[in-house]
């Protein structure tokens, strides 16, 4: 394709849309392919995706769906998440359920065809145009896409589980200081039942100090703390036999062996799942007679993950479980964390500071700087909240503008780009008040909301 860049939008619409449109022409067999980066929430993804192969005549009336919890694990994602998409799917008549017997193409989805798959395709050539904007790629599809009717409200929420039950975890007006330093200032929040929450915060921020509170290593200075209904400081037996736990540094016997390790872990915890165990064991690739001392950190941190979930815990605590591994293991951690919840609808605390991974599993989160709690709820909310805002003035300009709304700036002459909160009528005419035009708008990554709200707290 003589003249275009090979990073253009258009190259990389043709490419997306080859791959999608070189799937065999009838098929029974789903494939979805999901980018948490791409600025649309991945249960809005697969459920595009579902349509547009519906649409296409590749999923033909009757066919079955993949079970939530395979999709889930195929792509690494939160159960809830494939849950919501197939929830919207059945609204919109696309599939029916039967029962227990599984999600099937309706009758009724082939109507469908023209017109979702014209819609479709303009939400992923705009999505590709908010990309080719990042990469700083000239633009060569049109600036202004056909209109197309009105926005769609967003549906807030995960409604996977009973808003009226009792939180796994309830956190109110937490302080803690050690010395001068206020570590946690007046924290509060709420980890719903059967969700994976994340933790996001920078080093030193407080998510190792709440998580100390959490397990009963350290007793309130002021607030309250419970964890599955109960006090961890008062009642440490009756918390941590039902909390599985595992952080960045895995502080494991290194005179044990794997073997030994299992054995001496069971004897803790009476709901110990030997066949789950052994089968963990197996897919981690642990030989029962190497020493835990001479396992790699890798290793070490899939022996960690075995301890913490083979007796079936109601909670999950991960602090900072990733951290420093390469992405065979990380993706071991991700897949544990999906079975989790998948399987019985147990509850994950996931700490991290790698922010797509927490994008891609977590149903709320809550961001923690410096000490206090600037958000705490559903992800999709946080998201929808915040767009990504590229501006160009008719001449170029030595800083970025004054912007209701902006948290940050980045870009110079006549263009600029901002994350920015507030709804995109607002942010357009806040652009107009100050002479320019909104040339590109999407939605922002969690790790650039972050950066951005974090920043400004700072400055």
């Amino acid at each position: 394709m003589p003249g275009l860049p090979l990073r253009s939008p258009v190259v990389i619409c043709i490419i997306e849309l080859i791959q999608v449109d070189t799937m065999p022409e009838r098929t029974d067999a789903m494939h979805v392919r999901i980018s948490p980066s791409d600025g649309v929430p991945i249960y809005l993804q697969i459920v595009n995706q579902v349509k547009y192969l519906v649409a296409a005549g590749r999923l033909e009336p009757g066919a079955e769906l993949p079970p939530i919890r395979a999709l889930a694990e195929q792509l690494l994602i939160n159960p809830n998440t494939v849950a919501r998409a197939y929830r919207e799917l059945e609204v919109a008549g696309v599939v029916v359920k039967r029962g227990t017997a599984g999600t099937y193409v309706s009758d009724a989805g082939s109507p469908l065809a023209r017109r979702e798959r014209v819609r479709i395709l303009n939400e992923r050539i705009d999505a590709l145009r908010g990309r080719a904007t990042r990469l700083r790629v000239r633009r060569t599809l049109p600036a202004d896409p056909p209109a197309r009717g009105p926005a769609q409200p967003a549906r807030r929420g995960i409604a996977m589980t009973d808003s009226t039950e009792d939180p796994a975890i309830a956190v109110d007006h937490l302080s803690r200081r050690f010395g001068t330093k206020r570590a946690l200032d007046d924290v509060s929040l709420r980890v719903p039942a059967g969700s994976v929450f994340g933790l996001v915060g920078a080093n030193g921020a407080g998510k190792t100090t709440l998580i100390k509170h959490l397990l009963g290593l350290l007793r309130a200075e002021s607030g309250t703390v419970r964890v599955l209904g109960r006090d961890p400081v008062s009642d440490p037996v009756g918390v941590l036999s039902r909390v599985g736990y595992l952080s960045e540094d895995t502080d494991l016997p290194g005179w044990m062996t794997v073997g030994e390790l299992m054995r001496y872990t069971e004897s803790f915890f009476p709901g110990w799942d030997r066949a789950y165990a052994e089968r963990l064991r197996q897919d981690f690739e642990l030989s029962l007679n190497a020493k835990v001392k001479h396992l790699s950190r890798g290793q070490r941190s899939r022996a960690g993950l075995l301890a913490a979930v083979s007796y079936r815990p109601p909670l999950l605590v991960l602090d900072e479980p990733s951290s420093g591994l390469d992405p065979i293991v990380r993706r071991d951690i991700l897949g544990a964390v999906i079975r989790t919840v998948a399987e019985d609808g147990r509850t994950v605390l996931f700490s991290s500071h790698l922010l797509d991974e927490v994008e891609r599993v977590s149903d709320s989160v809550a961001l923690l700087i410096q000490g206090k709690v600037a958000y705490c709820g559903p992800l999709d909310d946080l998201k929808t909240d915040h767009q990504r805002v590229t501006v160009r003035f008719e001449n170029a300009r030595p800083q970025p503008p004054a912007f209701a709304g902006a948290l940050t700036w980045e870009g110079g002459g006549q263009e600029w780009t901002a994350i920015c909160r507030g709804r995109p009528e607002e942010l357009q005419r806040a652009a107009e008040a100050v002479g320019g035009r909104v040339v590109d708008r999407g939605t922002p990554s969690l790790d650039e909301i972050f950066v951005a709200r974090a920043g400004g707290l700072e400055r």
